[in-house]
């Protein structure tokens, strides 16, 4: 252990923190004395320099001020990993979208034909409308909900593929708002809403960053 050793007792200055990090639960204590850094744990008050036999006495404010950087970078590092996270879930959910707008334009036109070459109903032209604003407004739900609504009206279904998509349309934004939530309880470092998304990224099997 380098924070212990034999030497002649001495009486060494107060340790002061080290430029250097420590690892997590440890800190770096440079001796006053002799000029040597040693790792301690968190909670040591004095240990014997292994070099000179000084017996450095430890400030605990600069073990605090140290606990606090490793926090900060520590959590520095975990805003990284869920940003990284975040771009991809939204980049995954751009691509469903993209997919979802592409069928259902090749529906409408279909639709739209037919139109032209018939009256066609009023719910269907509502139909058609409503799709028409969920698609723009890129509401999963109210597409769905629009889907239905033009089935009812007489409409041809769009491909079996539509469907498919929708449904994980849903799940990618409902894990989207799940990042977003555990995003915003990193920022203001809120422990109990942390360990509460924690557990929700983690009981759909996601990885969670070490926050």
């Amino acid at each position: 252990n380098g924070a212990s050793g034999v030497g002649s007792p001495a009486l060494g200055t107060a340790g002061a923190a080290s430029d250097e990090a420590g690892e997590e639960g440890t800190a770096k204590i440079r001796c006053q004395k002799c000029s040597l850094v040693w790792k301690v744990y968190c909670g040591t008050t004095a240990f014997t320099c292994a070099s000179c036999g000084a017996k450095v006495m430890v400030a605990l404010s600069a073990v605090a001020a140290q606990a606090s950087s490793q926090v900060d970078r520590h959590l520095d590092a975990a805003r990284r990993e869920l940003q990284a996270i975040m771009e991809q879930q939204a980049a995954v959910v751009q691509g469903l979208w993209d997919s979802v707008e592409e069928e259902l334009s090749l529906a409408q036109a279909l639709w739209d034909s037919q139109a032209a070459t018939s009256r066609g109903s009023e719910a269907a032209a509502n139909a058609h409308a409503i799709l028409r604003e969920a698609t723009q407004a890129r509401d999963c739900a109210q597409v769905t909900e629009a889907l239905s609504h033009a089935a009812e009206a007489g409409l041809p279904p769009p491909s079996e593929e539509v469907g498919e998509t929708l449904a994980r349309l849903k799940q990618e934004e409902d894990l989207e708002v799940l990042w977003r939530c555990f995003m915003s309880a990193l920022e203001v470092e809120d422990a109990i809403d942390l360990e509460f998304w924690c557990g929700e990224a983690t009981a759909q099997e996601l990885f969670v960053p070490d926050a």
